[in-house]
């Protein structure tokens, strides 16, 4: 019999990136050494969000002291097909043999609308996947079967939030005790130039902190994502710091000014994951002043937009381009381009066409439930977002 010596899926667009409501078009490649019986090969589209975690607990069990493990989920599905490209399911029987030589069996799938973009999260991801699954004409052979995930990214038009060219602030204070005494307030004050961005953008800040305390006080800015997974039972939220800024120490009676300060806004999912319903994505920049000693830090958060268009004011006047935005063109899925979206399949305009990143969090593993230790594919995995390079314009 012959040997499996490559079983994969390729996809047309080398990006792996498409927007809800566009064909994935793409081709899955058997290449045997010999001939094979094999009852039929198909394809399974998936796509779905799913969350997941474990708390612990000390409890009492008939009076003995035990550990107790909660386990929380949830789970969301968008599409589940099967598509058969050889064998049974294309009515040719369970007994066939594939010859030698490489064969390629070509699909389309035709994205729904409306999906939520791709995200992994440790705790929860929405996640896209083809797979190729290989039945065997014996039933004492295991089906072979192999992965291929892809990013779809949901658009989030910046030009369609109201408030976000507006600028946003936001101040805070807090008294530190001493012993028995109370010193005076700490106050952190942080303004934000505007609140919708898109991934390559800058966010300029500005702060302000009085220290009226005793007390030597750390101060720091940082742009994190706040992540919120629901599950069934219960919601729990987490933050992944993206970058922060740090400054030299405020001594008690002092004050500390940052101006044309600036954070960048590197490979990211858009906020909210408009669409999924078990997990929200919000994003912040945040001043944090750190009394020295045993007591809390001030936060003073301010919350922004990550968005995938982006705000057609803001690429006028701050990289002085003269062009409508793409916003004009398409500020919904329907008005997307139908082929992959590549440089050549979006709209002309003076600002630049977006690359597409792989997420600043990086490669996580998508091994899953139906996943086997044979299962072959692209197991690790990030998706790539929209990148904006305003260095250059098309």
């Amino acid at each position: 019999m012959g040997k499996l010596k490559s079983f994969h899926i390729e996809l047309e667009n080398p990006s792996g990136v498409y927007y809800a409501g566009q064909l994935v078009n793409g081709r899955l490649v058997v290449e045997l050494t010999g001939s094979k019986k094999v009852s039929e090969l198909r394809l399974v589209f998936k796509g779905g969000a799913e969350v997941f975690w474990q708390e612990t607990y000390e409890g009492t069990d008939e009076g003995r002291q035990v550990t107790k493990v909660e386990n929380y989920t949830a789970s969301e599905p968008y599409f589940n097909q099967i598509v058969p490209v050889y064998g049974r399911g294309k009515g040719m029987g369970d007994q066939n043999h594939l010859p030698p030589g490489t064969h390629f069996y070509p699909f389309s799938f035709q994205l729904p609308p409306n999906l939520p973009s791709s995200f992994e999260g440790g705790d929860g991801h929405v996640r896209y996947t083809i797979r190729g699954v290989m039945d065997r004409a014996s039933w004492r052979k295991k089906e072979k079967d192999t992965k291929k995930p892809f990013t779809v990214i949901a658009l989030l038009d910046l030009n369609l939030y109201p408030n976000a060219a507006g600028q946003t602030e936001n101040q805070q204070s807090k008294t530190v005790c001493c012993l028995c005494c109370k010193s005076g307030p700490i106050t952190g004050k942080l303004k934000v130039d505007r609140i919708g961005y898109v991934p390559g953008d800058t966010i300029h800040f500005h702060s302000e902190i009085q220290n009226l305390s005793t007390r030597v006080c750390k101060s720091y800015v940082r742009f994190y994502m706040s992540v919120i997974f629901h599950s069934t039972r219960k919601s729990k939220s987490i933050a992944r710091e993206i970058t922060r800024v740090e400054h030299p120490e405020v001594q008690p009676g002092d004050s500390e000014t940052w101006t044309r300060e600036t954070v960048s806004v590197p490979s990211l999912p858009p906020s909210d994951l408009v669409g999924c319903r078990i997990i929200d994505v919000n994003y912040y920049v945040e001043l944090d002043v750190d009394p020295s000693g045993i007591t809390t830090e001030l936060h003073v958060p301010t919350k922004v937009i990550i968005g995938t268009i982006p705000l057609q004011r803001q690429n006028q006047t701050q990289y002085g381009f003269s062009s409508p935005g793409l916003s004009a063109h398409a500020s919904s899925p329907a008005q997307m381009p139908s082929a992959p979206p590549m440089a050549d399949s979006l709209p002309r305009t003076n600002m630049p066409t977006p690359t597409y990143s792989e997420s600043v969090f990086g490669r996580t593993s998508i091994k899953e439930k139906g996943d086997s230790e044979k299962t072959r594919g692209d197991m690790n995995f990030a998706p790539a977002y929209a990148y904006y390079d305003w260095s250059k314009q098309s």
